[in-house]
Parts: structure tokens; C-alpha cells; sequence
């Protein structure tokens, strides 16, 4: 059974049931052996004082009259004469001779035996006694079949109600793993869904409600925060708009010469910004749900070339060697999916390259084409023999060689091709980073 049996809630009602019942059950059948082994000794000893009684009523001293045992018992026999001395009249063989008669009549338990000792005096003050045994081997087995019956019913009853608190857990705890199983389903895309909830008018259905209630709560908050990524988006997108056509109309302007790399830059930190808006804009419908795709025939090749150019400035900066290869045997290039998804896509794919490659190294996308799916591959050089791919598909999660990074461009790049069908495949070995997306043909 795996750890997480013996920590569950279900488990440790049981055993503490079982526990419980397990010290009760031992203290009574304790309580109930002393009792019914104590009823055994007292009855048997009654029966013993019986026969031992029945056969001195029958002995004689004057004339000597013996009355015999039945087979399996033993008797020793004795008178006291006129000087008060203890005088033996009949024994039968066996280790009853061995037995010292007692100083007043009872039963006690000797080599063996279950003795008795009864005495009578006679009308001529002549007084007779008498020895009488069995073997306590009877009262022994008896006394083992009790103490075992004692013990086997306590194992049994301790396992039957182990199993019986299990059941009855399971079945008080279902609720509780309804409420499970429903939270389960619920993530921040589908927040309209709320667990069952049961009018048992108790503190389950007080709890199924109190959490439905959070999830309202939350629901509206998400919107609340959707509604403000969205209009702080479009607020932001006019002035960057702006800034952009201004900044561009200037470009071309005579005068603009002598600021034409100030200008450049200004231009390359607007589009920028216009890409971190629109990444936290889809982030924000990616993650609740709201996310809405616009399919057209998408065609790649024309995308990536479009990447390059956008990015051309920062890689004469860097003095990079891009490489883009086409599949020549491919009938075509266009799938059908979200342009302007897409084009984040590669956006944020050959972005993160750009922010790898050291200065002088080399970039290469290669789009290969088959009859099932598409795939870029974008390669680039690192500095590191290896970069620690596990974290970089997490949001918000920035590598130190990552400067002036958010964090969202391949986790959003991910999610992004994920709801495509396709699937984001990140490694890094031999200096080399390489990023392959997939992507289905329909």
C-alpha cells in the first residue's frame, strides 16, 4: 500500500476506532475470563466436595468399611485412635500417598492433583478423614479452551470492527471526497462550476457552501482583473501607437540624421513595450479562460521572415549570423491557426535566442513540413555548456542571462502552441540551446 493509504483521514479514524475498541475489548475479556474461570473453579470444587462428602458418609471405622472411588479418582483415608494419632485405613495407589493432609477441609491443587479434604466425627468422638484427587488436567483444558475462546473472539472482533470503522468511515467521509473530486475539475478557466453540496443541514453542507461561496468570490476578482489587464492594454496600446507612427514619420524625415540612432532605439523599446502589453494581455486570457483564437491560413514562412526583419537591429547589434532553412520539398507552407498568436510565438522564441547567443554567435530556424505536422526549430550558441531548461517554461520565471525579461515569453509561447494541438520542446547541450515547436498540419 503506498504511504499515502496510512496518512489518509479515512485510515486513522479507522485504526483509532479499532484502538480504542482494542483496549476495551481486552480489558472486558479479561474482566470476562477471571469471571467465568472463577464460576468454573467454584462449580468444580462443589462437585469435588460432593463426591468427596459421598464417599466418607459411606466409610466406616467400626466395623471398617471403605467406600471405593470411581475410576480416575484417588482417596487416602485416615482415623484418629484413643492417643489422637493419625491413622492411615486405605489408600489407592498413586501420588495421593504422597499428599499431607491440611489443617482444616478445603481445596487446594498438588503434584498434580485437585485434592479435597473432609473430615466427620462420629457419635463415639472417633473422628475420620479423608483425602480425595483428581487430576487437574480437566480443569486446566478447560480453563486453556476458555482463555483461547476469550482471545480468538477479541481478534475477531477487534478485525471485524477494524473493517466495519473502515466501512462506516468511507461512508461518513463521501462527502468530503465529493467536495474532492469537484474542487479537482475546478481551475481558474472554469470557475463557473461549484462542488455538490449535499442539505444534510450539517457542517459539510456548511463547508460545500462556504466553498462555493470562495469561488464566487474569486470568480468576480478574476474578472475584476481580466477587466483591468484589458483596459489597461488598450489605453496603453493608443500612446504607444502614437509614439510609434511618430517616431517612424521622423525617420524619414531629412532632419533626422543626426537622431536617426536615438530614434531607431526609441522605436525598438516602443515595439518592445507593444509586445510586453500584448504578452501580458494574453497571458491574462490564456490563464482564465478567456482566450480566443481568430484561425486563418497562417503562412510561416512569411511570419518567420517577418521575425528577422523586426529584430534586425538587434542583431547587427550583436553582430549575429541568422540562418533561416526552408523544407524545399515542402508543398506548402500555410497551416491554419491565430496569426497574431503565432507571431508572438517566434516573437518571444527568437527573442529569448537573441538574449542567448553571445556576440558573434550564430542563430538558425529550420521549418520542416510533412504530411502530419510542422516543425521550428530555432538553435542558437550559449555561453554555458548547458542551460538548465526545467524552469524556463514557468511564468514569471526570469534566468540571469535573460536581461530586460519577464518571465512570460515561453511559458506563454507554450500555452500559446498547446492550444494549437502542438506541443513547445525546450534542450540544452554542447553550447547550444534549441527550442522545437510543433505544430499539427490541419
Amino acid at each position: 500500500m503506498s504511504l499515502r493509504f496510512y496518512k489518509g483521514l479515512r485510515f486513522r479514524i479507522a485504526l483509532a476506532f479499532s484502538v480504542l475498541f482494542a483496549l476495551v475489548s481486552v480489558l472486558f475479556s479479561q474482566y470476562t475470563y477471571h469471571f467465568f474461570s472463577d464460576l468454573l473453579k467454584s462449580n468444580y470444587n462443589r462437585y469435588l466436595f460432593s463426591r468427596a462428602n459421598a464417599i466418607l458418609s459411606r466409610t466406616e471405622f467400626n466395623p471398617t468399611l471403605i467406600a471405593l472411588p470411581d475410576s480416575g479418582e484417588a482417596i487416602q483415608t485416615f482415623y484418629h485412635d484413643h492417643r489422637k494419632e493419625r491413622v492411615t485405613l486405605f489408600h489407592t495407589p498413586g501420588l495421593i500417598q504422597q499428599v499431607v493432609p491440611p489443617y482444616r477441609s478445603g481445596v487446594s491443587d498438588t503434584l498434580g492433583l485437585r485434592v479435597v479434604y473432609v473430615k466427620r466425627t462420629d457419635y463415639a468422638d472417633n473422628t475420620i478423614e479423608l483425602l480425595f484427587g483428581v487430576s487437574n488436567q480437566y480443569l486446566h483444558q478447560k480453563l486453556n479452551y476458555l482463555r483461547w475462546l476469550m482471545i480468538a473472539s477479541t481478534l475477531l472482533s477487534v478485525f471485524l470492527s477494524a473493517a466495519i470503522s473502515y466501512w462506516v468511515a468511507g461512508w461518513l467521509l463521501g462527502p468530503i471526497r465529493a467536495l474532492i473530486n469537484g474542487a479537482k475539475r475546478i481551475d481558474l478557466s472554469n470557475l463557473t462550476q461549484r462542488v455538490p453540496v449535499s442539505q444534510t443541514e450539517d457542517e459539510l453542507q456548511e463547508l460545500g457552501e462556504t466553498f462555493n461561496a470562495m469561488l464566487a468570490r474569486i470568480k468576480q476578482e478574476q474578472q475584476q482583473q481580466t477587466a483591468f489587464f484589458a483596459a489597461a492594454s488598450h489605453e496603453l496600446k493608443t500612446p504607444l501607437a502614437v509614439l510609434q507612427a511618430q517616431t517612424e514619420y521622423h525617420l524619414t524625415q531629412p532632419t533626422a540624421a543626426d537622431h536617426h540612432q536615438l530614434l531607431l532605439s526609441q522605436l525598438q523599446e516602443i515595439k518592445r513595450l507593444q509586445d510586453i502589453v500584448s504578452q501580458f494581455l494574453a497571458t491574462s486570457q490564456i490563464q482564465y479562460g478567456q482566450f480566443k483564437s481568430h484561425l486563418t491560413q497562417v503562412d510561416l514562412s512569411e511570419q518567420l521572415l517577418r521575425i528577422f526583419e523586426r529584430n534586425k537591429g538587434l542583431l547587427l547589434q550583436k553582430q549575429l549570423r541568422p540562418t533561416l532553412h526552408f523544407d524545399k520539398h515542402a508543398a506548402t507552407y500555410f497551416i491554419r491557426g491565430d496569426a497574431e498568436k503565432l507571431d508572438m510565438v517566434w516573437q518571444n522564441l527568437l527573442q529569448n535566442a537573441l538574449y542567448y547567443t553571445p556576440i558573434g554567435g550564430s542563430i538558425r530556424v529550420d521549418l520542416k513540413i510533412d504530411d502530419e505536422k510542422v516543425e521550428i526549430i530555432f538553435t542558437n550558441d550559449t555561453v554555458e555548456t548547458a542551460v538548465d531548461v526545467a524552469k524556463l517554461g514557468t511564468a514569471f520565471y526570469t534566468n540571469s542571462g535573460l536581461p530586460k525579461s519577464t518571465g512570460l515569453g515561453l511559458w506563454l509561447s507554450r500555452a500559446i502552441i498547446h492550444l494549437h494541438h502542438g506541443k513547445l520542446s525546450l534542450h540544452s547541450d554542447h553550447y547550444q540551446f534549441i527550442a522545437i515547436a510543433t505544430l499539427p498540419m490541419t
